[in-house]
């Protein structure tokens, strides 16, 4: 079964406040970003540091390469498998443009539900999977009318909520590039008809539950 292969299938991250963490990438200049920001509806320069590439769900298509339009402001160090919040003398020293956005939108980053990150109000909501991103991966959009699944062969890719990924068990031997394939063909297509549950305009769910069942043949 996939599940039986794969080390996590895994939802993007939940920050609960996109507009203010997640960027347009304007212009690339070094060290420095050119970003705009929803929240503040104006564009500020932040360090490349602290954001990641990030993948929104209309950005995944079937077989193609992704190519985020957005980042993602991201304080936490990726440590010995763990994911550590940034505390704020380390993003004032390093990222002093960066703290400056944030100490922009700190009341609305404070207030998230009823003022539960009120001590800590630059994390993210939900800090899962947050180990994870930096694997080769297969990726899928959460609602489909047809498999739309690509491959983050670099492994560099953060995304969101409304996308899943697939990251391997190390033991597994076949490509990445099998299994994409594989879970793009008409068969799974026909797996997800027959176990999920349909919505508006044929479009089925793609999430883990569904996935994990899925019956793998060996590879020749």
């Amino acid at each position: 079964r996939l599940g039986d292969l794969t080390r996590k299938i895994f939802q993007g991250i939940a920050t609960s406040a996109d507009k203010i963490y997640v960027l347009k990438l304007v212009q690339d200049k070094g060290e420095l970003l050119r970003c705009y920001s929803k929240q503040l509806d104006s564009e500020i320069d932040i360090e490349r540091g602290l954001v990641r590439p990030f993948l929104m769900g209309k950005e995944v298509h079937r077989y193609e390469p992704a190519r985020p339009e957005n980042v993602v402001i991201f304080p936490y160090w990726i440590r010995d498998g763990r994911a550590l919040l940034m505390d704020q003398a380390e993003i004032q020293r390093q990222f002093p443009l960066g703290w400056k956005y944030l100490l922009k939108n700190k009341e609305d980053l404070a207030a998230r539900e009823h003022g539960r990150f009120a001590s800590e109000w630059w994390c993210f909501s939900r800090p899962q999977n947050m180990t994870e991103f930096l694997s080769v991966k297969v990726m899928t959009p959460d609602i489909c009318a047809r498999p739309e699944m690509t491959l983050d062969a670099d492994g560099d890719l953060y995304h969101t909520t409304t996308l899943y990924s697939f990251v391997f068990k190390p033991e597994v031997k076949e490509s990445p590039r099998y299994f994409l394939g594989l879970l793009n063909s008409k068969v799974v297509w026909y797996f997800i008809k027959v176990t999920g549950t349909p919505l508006r305009g044929d479009y089925y769910r793609f999430k883990t539950e569904y996935l994990r069942p899925l019956p793998i043949p060996d590879s020749t």
